[in-house]
């Protein structure tokens, strides 16, 4: 006699509603985890190419029509190091009293904003145009995504300030892209920069976003908050006021935007 035969056979398993359920949760949960778990990837990844220095070498091109003063300025503190920055650039003395700072794109250097500084040098004004912090040739462990370029700003100023051919009551400044969100938040912070041209400006983080208007966007709400607090803890700071809280603080020096 098989004594297998004696022994309990087990009970097949029931689909019941509430075995589907549980089951339903669990491979819900997982989706949940490996989604959060990819955004979290691709936003420290995102955050580590925005932070990433971008070094490079600067010479005067020989077709210059203007001759620059090779300078450097101290900026704000590193993010890492906290020591001082030290910002390179080139320095143009007004013809017509006034002075201009040019604030060049994310990943570049100052030789990207020749073209509207062959503009304002054929208009008679000044130039200071230099590389942002860990870019070209400026110092830096870090980029900081413009999160604390503007104190940079305050450095560009006391250069001016300490200059015997600039006139400090007019002190333009015109910024691209990264450079032109900097340029918005320097002009709300700085009384002295009496005219301001952003041209494509940048947003802080994803509260100068506009409300979410599609799926697709509403898929990209939980990614930039995830970015904004990765720069927080890699920049070692809160996140700063957003252009759309600054903007006003202008008023009633001029701002052009492009």
């Amino acid at each position: 006699m098989n004594a297998d035969a004696n022994r309990p056979q087990p009970r097949p398993r029931r689909f019941t509603r509430k075995y589907i359920w549980r089951l339903l949760r669990f491979f819900l949960l997982a989706l949940v985890v490996v989604v959060l778990g990819v955004m979290v990837w691709m936003a420290n990844a995102q955050v580590g190419i925005y932070l990433q220095p971008a070094p490079s070498t600067v010479t005067i091109p020989p077709d210059l029509p203007f001759t620059p003063e090779v300078i450097t300025f101290t900026g704000g503190p590193d993010a890492q190091t906290q020591a001082p920055v030290t910002l390179a650039g080139w320095f143009v003395p007004p013809q017509n009293g006034a002075t201009v700072l040019l604030l060049h794109g994310y990943g570049g250097n100052r030789t990207q904003m020749r073209r509207q500084a062959e503009w304002l040098y054929r208009a008679g004004y000044g130039l200071l145009l230099y590389d942002e912090r860990a870019s070209g040739e400026s110092t830096g462990s870090v980029r900081s995504y413009g999160w604390q370029d503007v104190a940079d700003v305050g450095g560009a100023l006391a250069f001016l300030r300490g200059r015997a051919d600039v006139d400090m009551t007019r002190i333009g400044l015109l910024g691209c892209s990264i450079g032109g969100m900097i340029s918005i938040r320097a002009a709300a912070q700085y009384p002295e920069i009496r005219a301001t041209i952003a041209d494509g400006p940048a947003v802080v983080a994803s509260g100068d976003l506009p409300p979410p208007a599609s799926w697709a966007e509403w898929l990209s709400v939980i990614p930039n908050w995830i970015i904004d607090r990765m720069l927080e803890a890699r920049l070692g700071q809160a996140e700063p006021p957003l252009v759309s809280e600054v903007i006003s603080q202008i008023e009633p020096r001029p701002l052009l935007l492009i």
